[in-house]
């Protein structure tokens, strides 16, 4: 006997990341000037972080609920950092970013 049963129920990564977002960071690799496109749920406010590599925060940007687009112009040496939105103190979404000049 098979049976399929359908689960809604999050575990491990799956808690952090939740997937009914849409966002996107462009261009990637830039240098250091790039736009986040932007839609959260509900239109409630998020929060962007860019960090080093090692961790450390460098800026946090606020994402207004009736916005969709934010420049970003950051004075970043060429290297790897990484970016996370977030929203209601959730992880939306984190990934890297490449500087290039």
């Amino acid at each position: 006997d098979i049976s399929v049963i359908e689960d809604t129920a999050y575990s491990g990564i799956n808690d952090l990341i939740i997937q009914d977002f849409k966002i996107h960071l462009y261009p990637n690799p830039n240098n250091g000037s790039m736009q986040l496109y932007y839609v959260l749920e509900k239109n409630q406010p998020g929060e962007l972080l860019i960090t080093d590599i090692a961790g450390r925060a460098l800026s946090r940007y606020v994402l207004k609920k009736d916005a969709t687009v934010l420049s970003i112009q950051e004075e970043l040496q060429p290297g790897i950092y990484f970016y996370r939105v977030s929203m209601n103190n959730k992880t939306i979404t984190t990934d890297k970013i490449v500087v290039i000049k």
